[in-house]
């Protein structure tokens, strides 16, 4: 059974992810994995170890991704993990532009440097260029879902986070050859996440609302397993990255 560490609450999880100065150096792989999900269940899930913390590696490769604004049920037997998306904003609307399957559902852009394309059931995350016009015709031809968030690598460097205080942590993440979603197993300070993030082989990564958002699960072989520990925000959630079948 996956056990999770206790997050920590917060006004707004996106205030942290601001840039300041450059995060510390991440380049010495040090990754050791010391156990994977037995042979059988629904999704694989890997434990990773670096720097003498761990990470839960959630695989997708044989699932599909999307972004969902209704909450996912557990009887829906199709869905295989669900956690928060992006974060949400005072009044509980998505935070950011937003299309879903082609429909721009909100327009206006946040200046965060991330954001996640979806196409077919597969995520690419992308660095925005500030200020740079949306290709949304190109993204609505394609029935693209897109969401904005904070960059945490690109090209396999952790970028710039000012400090930030000790909590769980959660990101989605290019692994080079598959994306999947990763999650610390204690708390620790986003820069340091990212950091282990790139020894564990992230080209990009974005991060996902966590602290009192951090209310997930993962349906297993043995039954649903439940993710996160502050769940005191969770009725306010307005987005959720899901991986199925």
């Amino acid at each position: 059974m996956l056990l999770v560490s206790v997050g920590c609450s917060r006004a707004s999880e996106r205030t942290e992810a601001v840039s300041s100065s450059p995060s510390v150096d991440a380049s010495v792989p040090t990754v050791t994995t010391t156990s994977t999900a037995p042979p059988g269940i629904l999704l694989e899930v890997t434990t990773k170890h670096t720097g003498g913390r761990s990470h839960r590696v959630f695989s997708t490769t044989r699932h599909r991704i999307a972004l969902r604004l209704d909450r996912p049920r557990r009887s829906e037997q199709n869905v295989l993990l669900s956690v928060a998306g992006t974060y949400t904003s005072p009044t509980g609307a998505v935070e950011g532009f937003l299309m879903v399957d082609g429909e721009v559902k909100q327009s206006k852009p946040m200046t965060w440097a991330g954001r996640v394309v979806i196409v077919d059931g597969r995520a690419r995350i992308e660095r925005a260029a500030r200020g740079a016009p949306l290709p949304t015709s190109k993204w609505k031809a394609a029935s693209a879902t897109v969401f904005q968030g904070h960059l945490l690598v690109h090209e396999g460097q952790a970028q710039p986070l000012k400090p930030s205080p000790l909590r769980q942590r959660r990101a989605l993440v290019d692994l080079g050859r598959e994306t999947a979603v990763v999650e610390s197993v204690t708390a620790l300070p986003l820069a340091t996440f990212a950091d282990d993030l790139v020894r564990l082989g992230a080209v990009a990564a974005l991060n996902l609302d966590m602290g009192g958002w951090s209310e997930g699960w993962a349906r297993l072989e043995t039954g649903i397993v439940a993710l996160g520990e502050n769940h005191s925000q969770t009725q306010r959630q307005s987005n959720w990255v899901v991986v199925g079948r």
